[in-house]
């Protein structure tokens, strides 16, 4: 949902597949209309609406596994059309999430993606900010925090010889509480290191 109670639902098509449709809901998921191209990628797509009352107000946010980048693209007219901004790198593997929080006093000021990149079983995730509506991003951090998720099964995490996702989740504090401005990382990771340990999950900010 935007700010405005408009609802979006993105998903990947054409086999193979080429990018994403996005559609919109005015009524609350009632019916949908006004189905877009989207994203262009291969694999895994996220999206998220800025819903803020903030500058960016109008602005939805869509992060997607391009090969061995990340496209995101966006909307600054409530999705009725998309482009695609900046290709990110590192990337590779499946799994970039786009989120949106405050830049100090400003509503929907920061806009932040995180990347997957590295070994599907020791994955690097890379942080990027926009601070202008998602116009352009820069890097600010590199992490490794995870390993396994359960076992190797075939070149995938599986818990049990089920599939598992073993991406990254962001999320950003818009509260004006102590804690705005924090930006949320959850994923999953094996405890001991290694697979055919068992995962945990696990916050970080």
């Amino acid at each position: 949902y935007d700010s405005v109670g408009n609802a979006y639902f993105e998903n990947m098509w054409s086999n193979p597949i080429i990018g994403t449709k996005i559609a919109k809901s005015t009524d609350g998921t009632v019916t949908w209309s006004n189905v877009a191209n989207g994203n262009a990628g291969n694999d895994k797509n996220w999206i998220a609406a800025d819903q803020t009352g903030g500058p960016y107000r109008t602005h939805i946010y869509s992060a997607m596994t391009n090969g061995s980048s990340c496209n995101v693209a966006r909307s600054t007219d409530q999705g009725a059309t998309w482009n695609v901004v900046t290709s990110l790198v590192p990337h590779g593997l499946p799994g970039a999430m786009p989120c949106v929080g405050p830049n100090g006093s400003i509503q929907g000021g920061s806009v932040y993606v995180v990347t997957n990149a590295g070994s599907s079983f020791s994955p690097v995730y890379s942080f990027f900010r926009s601070t202008d509506g998602g116009a352009t991003f820069s890097q600010q951090s590199q992490v490794s925090f995870a390993n396994c998720v359960g076992d190797n099964v075939g070149g995938r995490n599986s818990v049990q010889n089920m599939r598992t996702r073993p991406y990254p989740f962001i999320s950003a504090d818009n509260s004006y509480g102590p804690n705005r401005g924090r930006l949320h990382l959850i994923y999953a990771s094996n405890t001991p290191v290694g697979c055919g340990n068992k995962p945990d999950i696990f916050s970080r900010y």
